[in-house]
């Protein structure tokens, strides 16, 4: 296993969550605009996408993970996946990072995949 410092681990945590719940804030008060818009911004995705694959890694190489950032990400799915239809508002890599985290566990090959799916903007490390 690898060891992470526990107070990065909490901050790195408290950020995906703050990055689930205020998508899942906008998400239920509109019809698909905001995060439309957020999620495409050339300043936010970088940091956004980063974030939940980063929280993503640290699951994954330290097989600890706050059930309740993984929790809100399934809620989040299933709720935007009932209600989204064909249309989708959010960008669909972050959409993955968001699919990627609910499922997150440790040296698990379902995550082991979604990451090497998910780290395209390191295209050096997706071909392993």
């Amino acid at each position: 296993k690898f060891h992470i410092d526990e107070n990065k681990y909490s901050k790195l945590a408290d950020s995906a969550m703050y990055i689930l719940k205020i998508l899942n804030r906008q998400y239920s008060k509109e019809c698909n605009g905001i995060l439309h818009d957020v999620t495409r911004n050339n300043s936010l995705f970088p940091d956004i996408h980063g974030t939940l694959v980063s929280y993503i890694v640290m699951i994954f190489l330290t097989g600890t993970r706050s059930d309740g950032v993984c929790k809100a990400a399934r809620t989040f799915i299933s709720e935007y996946i009932c209600n989204s239809g064909e249309d989708s508002a959010i960008n669909a890599s972050i959409l993955e990072a968001i699919e990627g985290l609910a499922i997150a566990e440790g040296s698990n090959d379902e995550t082991r995949n979604s990451l090497l799916h998910l780290c395209f903007l390191i295209p050096s490390y997706a071909k392993y």
